[in-house]
């Protein structure tokens, strides 16, 4: 309707809209804003992109393709494993000390906090932090980087677990060239340095990465 002037519908048009929605019947709604989920894997790395997969209305994903790997958002967090260890206790300290239940994690290995009770659990809950200095004998590890010297105490409560991660062959320089196709719960990517390779979920949890086997053309 740009160049209809004659037609009575330009009166009421906009050839360009910015930072509104058009609804399917007419009018627009400002866009909704943004929210911070979580920092990536590494907050240094560059060529980090984000990748919608939506199954359907109740199964929608972000997935984050960094540097070799993959991660993956779903309900405003990060999908962890469920392979959860219950925390007992986190020492005033600098590093933070925390104490665990459980198998033990591994250093410079990452996990989300959640569950803190009392004034804490603001200032970790939701939180991605990295391992370091794991006690095995005392069942402790240090949160690297963070003090929680001048924080609340810890009154109770809270668990951790390890974001779900797939390991890919993409180095840094090659993640912003990759290619998408999605097929129902398949991810096709594509790179003109790497094999065809499909990115399937089988569940929330469950997300496989594997060449894609072509039987027929076209090449």
């Amino acid at each position: 309707m740009d160049m209809r002037v004659d037609v009575a519908k330009y009166r009421n048009g906009a050839a360009t809209i910015e930072n509104a929605i058009v609804r399917p019947h007419g009018g627009v709604v400002k866009r909704p804003g943004t929210m911070h989920i979580q920092e990536i894997k590494t907050s240094s790395d560059e060529g980090v992109v984000l990748v919608p997969f939506e199954f359907n209305t109740e199964q929608t994903y972000l997935l984050e393709f960094g540097p070799l790997y993959i991660r993956f958002y779903k309900d405003q967090g990060v999908i962890v494993t469920g392979d959860t260890r219950t925390i007992t206790a986190i020492s005033a300290a600098n590093p933070g000390v925390v104490t665990y239940t459980g198998t033990d994690p591994s250093n410079g290995q990452q996990v989300i906090i959640t569950g803190v009770a009392g004034s804490l659990g603001p200032y970790l809950n939701g939180r991605r932090f990295t391992v370091a200095n794991v006690n095995t004998g005392a069942n402790t590890f240090q949160l690297s980087g963070f003090s929680t010297a001048s924080l609340p105490a810890y009154t109770s409560g809270g668990t951790y677990d390890r974001p779900v991660e797939v390991t890919t062959t993409y180095a840094a320089g090659e993640v912003d060239d990759l290619s998408f196709a999605q097929s129902a719960d398949t991810l096709f990517i594509a790179h003109r340095s790497h094999p065809l390779a499909k990115l399937t979920r089988t569940s929330h949890t469950a997300w496989t990465l594997a060449d894609a086997a072509i039987e027929a053309g076209p090449f």
